[in-house]
């Protein structure tokens, strides 16, 4: 959205294309976390300023080679963005595990819940489930949480963490997921279960490389950005957004 915001105001003719059936598909916005709720209005804000801008947006429209060859861009930005990955352990792919990145108000969570990973989605998720009632445990391979945060937000995640009474647990592999619970080793090789109801796994994100390989070499000027080119934040992403239009006719 931000590419087509950016390329519209500079004059440019865009089709944005989206596979789902609405714009701005921020999973992890449309559950009903108590601090989303600044997320959720910048998203409604960003549509809104899309379906203004003049660009043809074509919702339901999964963007293929035979597209690409019909519509024949001058340019191609490539935004198909990233999607959890769950570890290779055996269980992970077990009835009570579930992604910490499309939770939603429908996902079924137990009264105890281990949470694997504690990156940002995994402590976020944590403060959430915590607030709501659940009991959470969080295992976190390195010896620190939020890790990869800045400092400022890093500290109100530990602050509510520690509000929240959310059990850390650091240093810890997960070993193996059954329905009973979580087996992770610690660095001694000690292996300690975790029993619990429902698994978040939050061991990361990563691009959707197959889409963007297939739609790779079509184009003479082509643009990866967000999270189709490497997974990180929002912010980084409208950045990358930024930098691609304002970079067009330069390759």
């Amino acid at each position: 959205m931000q590419a087509a915001l950016e390329a519209t105001a500079r004059g440019h003719q865009v089709i944005l294309c989206e596979a789902g059936e609405k714009l701005g598909a921020l999973k992890f916005a449309d559950n009903d976390c108590w601090f989303k709720e600044p997320m959720r209005r910048w998203r409604e804000y960003q549509i809104a300023k899309v379906l203004r801008s003049g660009a043809e947006v074509r919702l339901n429209t999964m963007v293929t080679k035979e597209l690409v060859t019909e519509v024949n861009p001058d340019v191609l930005i490539i935004a198909v963005g990233g999607e959890p990955f769950a570890i290779p352990v055996p269980g992970a792919d077990g009835s009570n595990v579930v992604f910490g990145a499309y939770l939603t108000p429908q996902t079924k969570i137990g009264k105890n819940v281990v949470i694997i990973g504690g990156g940002f989605i995994g402590c976020e998720e944590a403060i959430d489930l915590a607030h709501k009632g659940h009991e959470v445990t969080i295992l976190e391979m390195l010896d620190d949480l939020a890790s990869e945060c800045g400092r400022m937000h890093r500290l109100g995640l530990i602050h509510e963490l520690e509000n929240e009474h959310i059990h850390k647990a650091v240093g810890m592999r997960c070993t193996k997921i059954d329905i009973s619970g979580v087996y992770a080793m610690n660095k001694e090789g000690k292996e300690i279960f975790y029993p619990c109801d429902t698994v978040v796994m939050a061991s990361g994100m990563r691009s959707r490389s197959t889409q963007v390989s297939a739609l790779q070499g079509l184009v003479g000027e082509t643009y990866v950005i967000g999270d189709a080119r490497k997974a990180s934040k929002i912010m980084n992403a409208t950045r990358d957004a930024y930098d691609a239009v304002t970079a067009l006719g330069y390759m």
